[in-house]
């Protein structure tokens, strides 16, 4: 059943997230925006019911495999951070410094009741902070009794309901499912996870007094472990360090976890205390580290700490800067980065992100010694990556699965982050393609006829030049005994359909070690339904009137053929774009007109043509804001202009060019298309609406071109509005009318 559920889920999930990345029309985004949260919803919803019925039949097993502390806190971290700072909280990690990292348990487990604990906290939690912390409650030579606590200052919980918060399908009241969702599985979950790990689980609340979650568990302790929590940072013992923060709980965490590493801390609570206390450090015993908040009142983080980079009165003994922030991260990092800050840290920071940005700031190696055991070297040896997209540019990955649907979802994801992406539909024709050609990693599903994704792995491994080639599960099989199989048979790592695009980039970058080459030739194999042929001459000119040849290139990764292609289809798809907007702003048909000009702003935005880019982008302004026909008509000038243009120097790519309309010719499209060209467009509509199934856009963009400049332009534009409502009995009576109206006969047709 858990496979079974989730194909049909990845398919839904990855698909409306490869759609979400397109430019849509608003109405459609809005659409696939509310398809995929749903989707996220309705998936969580289903990993409860199957993770609670094999709980209730005895058939959930706990795996017992080497894991990283480290990696559990830090995913959480990274899950629950921005939902923590979108609200204005404070989320905090600490690890006790006697705790051990290195462990041997169900590290996923883990983090499922971790996640579940800090999630519902958030939830509840209007304003404050939201504190983690692991502390070692005892130990032997081959085991670690752990407690872990989960600290809110939210609403706090009656006394009356802690008694059946720990229930199936239980909430603390009825109010709380409508406004935050949910099934009342969760704690019931946690609680018997917990128990599994031989441990409990318990809340300590009161009303407006906020909530306490605890639990214990008892783990495995690995013989070969990194430096435990708290222990000094080596090379850096002693170093001077201020902790700028307005938020006086973040600044304590913060100076307690960079004690534990052996510095000397003291703190400041704004950018410009800070300065005076940099300052006046200077002759006798200087800052050497400054880890600095970005947003703060006064003087914020970016301020002061350009101040600290330019001012000449710190030229003598500038300290290295870590920027930190909650929020705008993106936005932040690259200002940051202009600036020349020495590292950046995303809150909540584990201590051992902190330990290896503070490394990276001084040039330290970051290498870590390995245990004995090379199937857990590897994990002591990976390290969390800021952006796993830059490593992977250029590597080569073959998607191997059965179902088209989930090549198309995998290879898109891949190859929007720039990573050369081959296919394979099973087991026999993965291990053809990985003996021919030469790759960085292979995705694999496990469930395919012929050959199932275990079999492949198997015979690979037997040959010696394989022996460490990463190969990877994805899979809808998502039991803690799947991906043992899947790690028996000789797979480093596993990822759970429906695939989501962080971790699936995540895990392959932890793999994947040769990135950065020059694309090879794809070995044989089946692609995905998206995939064309890139075998078209070069001749493309360095130079193309109304395109930026570099720009567009720099966009296509440099792809000549590629470019050349797309500016080709782009003159047979828009070859009739000029009239059809023309009659659009003639007859006043603005809802047409802007989706038109939308439309071809956002293909030459992509082809690099900036002149029809700008002209059709202001078009679109004009249009939206409800300009007069004659400011509307004025500003389509421009776009016929730039269009024409850039249909010139496409139609000069191709011998006998595409077209030879003038840029202000409307003509009379209708006259001039004959019922053999339009009767197939109305009756395959026609057949659509009967079947209430989806409309093949391009069939209403050809019939929109045909009818341009007639008066049954306006009909199609209503018909337009109809399929956005999906009020498909009117849609079979517009196409009715308008074959009326074009004395073209649709009855007892054939489609």
């Amino acid at each position: 059943m858990s496979h079974e559920i989730r194909t049909p889920m990845n398919a839904i999930v990855g698909l409306s997230e490869l759609a979400l990345r397109g430019e849509a029309p608003p109405k459609l985004h809005d659409y696939l925006t509310k398809i995929n949260e749903s989707a996220h919803s309705l998936l969580g919803l289903l990993n409860d019911i199957l993770d609670f019925s094999k709980i209730e039949d005895g058939t959930l097993h706990l795996e017992r495999a080497p894991f990283l502390l480290r990696d559990v806190m830090s995913n959480v971290a990274d899950l629950l951070g921005n939902r923590a700072a979108a609200k204005g909280l404070d989320l905090s990690f600490a690890c006790g410094a006697d705790v051990p990292l290195a462990l041997i348990g169900d590290g996923p487990r883990l983090a499922k009741v971790l996640f579940n604990l800090v999630d519902n906290a958030i939830k509840f939690t209007a304003q404050g902070r939201i504190e983690v912390k692991v502390e070692l409650a005892g130990h032997t030579v081959e085991t670690a009794r752990l407690v872990f606590t989960v600290r809110d200052t939210g609403q706090g919980i009656a006394p009356d309901a802690v008694g059946t918060l720990f229930d199936a399908f239980t909430q603390v009241d009825e109010s709380a499912t409508r406004k935050h969702g949910g099934t009342g599985l969760g704690l019931a979950i946690c609680r018997r996870l917990v128990e599994k790990m031989g441990g409990r689980l318990w809340v300590e609340s009161g009303v407006g007094l906020g909530s306490t979650f605890a639990f214990t568990a008892s783990l495995g302790a690995h013989a070969h472990a990194p430096a435990p929590a708290g222990s000094p940072l080596e090379g850096l013992e002693g170093l001077r360090v201020l902790v700028v923060d307005d938020n006086p709980s973040a600044r304590e965490i913060m100076a307690e976890t960079l004690a534990g590493l052996a510095f000397r801390v003291e703190t400041a609570s704004t950018g410009s205390e800070a300065l005076e206390r940099i300052a006046a450090a200077l002759d006798e015993d200087p800052f050497e580290l400054v880890l600095m908040d970005w947003l703060m009142p006064g003087i914020d983080g970016l301020e002061a700490s350009r101040a600290l980079l330019e001012d000449e009165r710190f030229a003598r003994r500038r300290p290295k800067i870590v920027m930190q922030t909650a929020f705008g991260r993106e936005e932040i990092l690259h200002q940051a980065q202009r600036l020349g800050v020495h590292g950046f840290l995303f809150k909540p920071a584990t201590e051992y992100v902190l330990r290896e940005t503070l490394r990276t700031a001084w040039g330290l190696s970051t290498a870590m010694p390995g245990p004995a055991g090379q199937a857990f070297e590897v994990d002591l040896r990976r390290k969390p990556d800021s952006d796993p997209a830059i490593r992977l540019r250029g590597a080569r990955v073959l998607v191997t699965d059965d179902n088209a649907i989930n090549r198309e979802v995998a290879g898109g994801l891949l190859m929007a982050a720039g990573v050369e992406t081959h296919f394979a539909a099973d087991g026999r024709e993965a291990v053809d393609a990985v003996t021919a050609g030469d790759f960085d990693a292979v995705l694999m599903d496990i469930q395919m006829p012929g050959m199932s994704g275990l079999e492949a792995t198997q015979i690979l491994r037997a040959m010696p030049r394989f022996a460490t080639l990463p190969i990877i599960a994805m899979t809808a099989h998502a039991s803690s005994e799947d991906r043992e199989a899947c790690l028996n048979a000789g797979m480093n790592d596993h990822v759970t359909k429906p695939v989501d695009s962080a971790a699936l980039l995540r895990v392959l970058a932890r793999w994947v070690v040769s990135a950065g080459r020059t694309p090879a030739a794809p070995p044989p194999g089946p692609a995905p339904a998206t995939q064309t042929s890139n075998t078209l001459p070069d001749g493309l000119p360095n130079t193309l009137p109304g395109v930026d040849v570099e720009l567009a290139l720099s966009r296509l990764g440099g792809d000549r053929p590629l470019l050349l292609r797309l500016l080709l289809q782009f003159g047979g798809e828009f070859a009739d774009a000029g009239p059809a907007l023309r009659a659009a702003v003639e007859t006043q048909d603005t809802p047409l007109a802007s989706r038109l000009a939308h439309t071809l702003k956002g293909v030459a935005g992509n082809l690099a043509a900036v002149g029809l880019f700008e002209a059709a982008k202001q078009l679109e302004a004009i249009l939206r804001r409800g300009a007069s026909p004659a400011e509307a008509a004025e500003s389509l000038r421009p776009v016929e202009e730039r269009l024409w243009e850039v249909l010139q120097t496409v139609a000069h790519l191709v011998p006998g060019g595409l077209s030879q309309a003038t840029p202000a010719a409307t003509g009379q499209a209708a006259a001039g298309s004959s019922t053999e060209v339009l009767r197939p467009l109305l009756l395959e509509l026609k057949h659509t609406f009967e079947a209430s199934d989806l409309v093949d856009d391009t069939v209403l963009a050809r019939l929109r071109r045909r009818l341009a400049g007639s008066e049954a332009a306006r009909d199609v534009a209503t018909l337009q509005d109809a399929i956005d409502r999906f009020d498909y009995p009117r849609c079979l009576a517009l196409v009715a009318q308008l074959a009326t109206s074009l004395a073209i006969p649709l009855e007892g047709a054939d489609p």
